[in-house]
């Protein structure tokens, strides 16, 4: 018997104090639980900072544990229950994982060990790492573990990721098991937006479902979990607020009894919508905007009025019949302070990354808050879907060429792989790539419209 339906809110610590103050952190932390309690959220889905826990090898920082301790403690007592999240790892950490697999594995033994004897009994659910599948990441100076290689052309040059260090990322959740306990109930959490984003598939990683296919097969005994972080409109830009199709390839998975994912509870771990103002990609020769359409606190509101109806339809109990928890988490409960987040600024992509907030900078409520409070309390009504007339936009164009034609080399691309090591083993790639000939026709489209003479 599944539980109904109930609603998480994020907040990261570096949204309370960008500068980890502890006084400005025990300031916030306690504004953070009133406007928590107001919304009537039953989780709260906190990082647990590795970096600032421990940021040099052996040394415990003991007054951000002690913090850490009153906020998780005032939290429960306002009547939450905390979602963790073991991430975040330091400079040094990420350093050894580079040099020294087996020194990190230690060190984050000795993380995850830390947590469950500070915080083990405040903590109801972990999540291990964070979106693990997310390359993006690695563009944005983000730790992740991916295998990287660094191309030159002329004076240019970029490092990008070119398959998953599984030797490292199995052994984290091994490990989180260990330390946490058989009782302890572990999310692995995967986002479903970026490989929208390449013309290139590598079928066992790029895309989500494989990359947890691969996963599941690993490591999936030490996962009680798979969390959905999902992003329609803001990652996904422009497809709508109904935009849910990989809630769809989750309940398929794990209702399949053929399926590695079989019999997991199925979460959303991250949802939202960003009211950050429009950023330009290309400004020359031709201008392309990130979003179709401008975002604001406005459209956020209308985003979540329609978003938030159509997921509890989604996500029903009786849909989901092995769950044991009903979950979704709503990212983030404040906006960023600009600059303090990835460097990013109001004009850049990652600035995007800034607005997710239900509550600006100022402290100010932005209109979505009321909807969402509206929701939690069953005052929600379901809105009528807008009849947007979204105007024909590159990026939209791009990735749409890029899904069509992912549906074909998606299935194809394992069989010529399958092929290529039967005919020249072994393959020394982690996988084989194949050319999204939509996207590639989608850039064309790009250049000949950038190189069309004016009239």
């Amino acid at each position: 018997m599944t539980t109904p339906l109930q609603w998480a809110i994020n907040v990261n610590p570096s949204r309370l104090s960008p500068d980890f103050s502890l006084d400005e952190l025990h300031r916030s932390g306690d504004r953070a639980v009133e406007h928590l309690s107001d919304l009537g959220a039953s989780y709260v889905r906190m990082d647990l900072l590795w970096a600032h826990l421990e940021p040099e090898p052996g040394r415990v920082r003991l007054e951000v544990v002690a913090w850490y301790r009153h906020y998780l403690k005032a939290l429960v007592q306002s009547g939450r229950s905390i979602y963790a999240i073991l991430y975040n790892p330091p400079a040094w950490a990420c350093e050894l994982a580079d040099r020294d697999l087996d020194g990190f594995l230690v060190a984050w033994r000795q993380y995850c060990r830390l947590c469950a004897r500070e915080f083990g009994d405040l903590v109801g659910i972990w999540q291990v790492w964070n979106e693990p599948n997310n390359f993006v990441s690695h563009l944005k100076d983000d730790f992740n573990l991916f295998e990287v290689k660094t191309f030159s052309l002329a004076s240019w040059r970029v490092t990008l990721p070119v398959g998953v260090r599984w030797q490292a990322l199995v052994p984290l959740f091994r490990i989180a098991r260990q330390e946490l306990g058989e009782d302890a109930f572990l999310i692995y959490n995967v986002i479903s937006n970026v490989s929208e984003y390449t013309p290139v598939s590598y079928p066992g990683w790029t895309e989500w479902e494989h990359f947890t296919d691969q996963f599941m097969e690993q490591a999936g005994d030490c996962v009680d979990a798979i969390a959905l972080d999902h992003y329609p409109d803001t990652w996904v830009p422009g497809s709508g607020p109904l935009h849910w199709d990989p809630i769809d390839v989750l309940a398929r998975k794990v209702n399949d009894p053929r399926s590695t994912w079989y019999g997991k509870t199925a979460l959303v771990g991250e949802f939202g919508y960003s009211s950050c103002p429009n950023v330009d990609l290309i400004k020359r020769p031709v201008r392309v905007r990130f979003f179709p359409e401008d975002h604001s606190p406005e459209t956020m509101r209308d985003w979540y009025a329609q978003a938030l109806p159509h997921l509890a339809e989604r996500l029903a109990p009786e849909r989901w019949p092995h769950n044991k928890l009903n979950l979704a988490n709503v990212y983030e409960l404040y906006d960023a302070v600009p600059g303090h987040l990835m460097d990013g600024s109001h004009a850049e992509v990652i600035g995007i990354e800034n607005h997710f907030g239900l509550i600006d900078v100022t402290g100010a409520l932005k209109p979505a808050y009321h909807v969402l409070k509206d929701m939690i309390h069953g005052r929600l009504l379901a809105a009528e879907p807008l009849k947007r007339r979204t105007p024909t936009h590159p990026l939209r164009l791009y990735m749409q060429g890029s899904a069509a034609s992912r549906m074909v080399h998606r299935r194809l691309a394992p069989m010529v792989y399958a092929l290529y090591q039967a005919v020249r083993p072994p393959l020394r790639r982690h996988d084989a790539g194949v050319l999204s000939a939509g996207a590639i026709w989608a850039l064309y489209q790009l250049w000949r419209a950038a190189t069309r003479p004016s009239k």
